[in-house]
């Protein structure tokens, strides 16, 4: 989900900031910038609805063999631009999301139920199926793309910050994705999924590109006070309806519902207010007129939470030769050591970047 209504908030008031791209040019200038091949990392699940596209049926549990073949051909198509791709997939829900997660799930299956209804009553498929997602399509997505020899992980919880700190850590070109999550976190650049059109004939790939400058500008907002601002706001870990008493208090509208534009812009410029150092049970308090709540906004925090280059490079610099800007495809277990220094086996599906492990470890952060 993201941040509540920024996607579209932005798509329909902050035209400048979405340039449209080429990513073959975007990739020839990251070259001659860095001196090395442009990487991608792109954000697996919010790319199903994309990488399943609309001409395939998906109404008789997938159609495997004429998939397979899409996945071939959007691989080929970003090699030839010169980018490679790495895929990263959410592993578990995480408890703190699971009521989100839950929601959804429910939601899906009134779809389902209503696609069948639908079939039954006039015995033929329904018109607009294309945003219906087939049942386990994530699961064979990561093997299927395994097997044609693209690069892909697995999260042990919610991908989003390993695919925040994977692209940065690496210093890729940027994310391919489409969640709100991304404007907020501070990656190179944030590319919608959703706009990425592929001309197969003429080698072009095209999509929109997020300006997070631009946004914060508009918005009169420090972009080091986007999380906040996302956390109040309302996000996969602070609930939407739990914030609509301090929401109607904050923008003076008490009566009807409250267009969420007038609820970005007043959350923005609240959070703009606040100092450097949050004192986040005074904010609680203010919120939720509970400082015990405090831990809410400090999870979602902490979900933002990047890996400083700082720290980046003094890990560059310490760590063994193995242990530097090293990823793999192969599955297995991941051996690393755990707070007390001891070594322990960490079951994941793919090895992860042990640089990323060790760092975000140092950090808290979860993998």
């Amino acid at each position: 989900m993201g941040v509540r209504g920024l996607q579209t908030y932005i798509e329909n008031n902050i035209p400048e900031a979405q340039i449209k791209v080429r990513l073959d040019i975007e990739a020839k200038r990251y070259h001659e910038r860095t001196g090395r091949r442009a990487v991608l990392v792109v954000d697996g699940l919010s790319c199903l609805q994309k990488l399943y596209p609309p001409e395939i049926s998906r109404v008789y549990g997938g159609q495997w063999r004429e998939y397979m073949s899409h996945l071939n051909n959007f691989l080929a198509s970003f090699h030839k631009c010169g980018i490679d791709l790495v895929f990263i997939f959410d592993g578990i829900v995480e408890t703190s999301r699971r009521e989100e997660w839950k929601r959804r799930r429910i939601d899906k299956k009134r779809e389902i139920e209503s696609m069948f209804d639908y079939i039954r009553s006039r015995n033929s498929e329904p018109p607009n199926n294309s945003r219906f997602i087939v049942s386990a399509l994530g699961t064979f997505t990561r093997l299927a793309l395994r097997s044609l020899g693209a690069n892909v992980h697995q999260s042990t919880g919610d991908a989003d910050s390993e695919i925040a700190n994977y692209a940065r850590c690496h210093r890729c070109m940027g994310v391919l994705g489409q969640d709100s999550d991304y404007i907020i976190y501070d990656v190179a650049a944030y590319y919608s999924v959703s706009s990425l059109a592929i001309d197969r004939k003429n080698h072009l790939v095209t999509t929109m590109k997020y300006e997070r400058e631009i946004i914060a500008h508009h918005l009169r907002i420090e972009s080091s006070k986007f999380p906040l601002f996302a956390s109040l706001v309302g996000n996969d870990y602070v609930d939407f309806s739990s914030l609509n008493s301090w929401h109607r208090q904050l923008t003076n509208r008490h009566n009807g519902s409250i267009p969420l534009p007038v609820i970005i812009t007043a959350v923005a410029l609240y959070a703009q207010s606040q100092g450097r150092e949050l004192d986040v049970k005074v904010i609680a308090t203010e919120v939720f007129g509970n400082a015990e709540r405090s831990s809410v906004i400090e999870t979602s925090l902490a979900s933002y939470s990047m890996i400083s280059l700082r720290s980046l490079e003094e890990e560059q610099t310490t760590a063994p030769q193995s242990f530097r800007f090293r990823a793999t495809r192969e599955c297995s277990r991941c051996v690393a050591g755990d707070h007390t220094g001891r070594a322990v086996e960490m079951p994941v599906v793919t090895q992860l970047d042990p640089l990323v492990l060790n760092l975000s470890r140092r950090r808290h952060y979860k993998v």
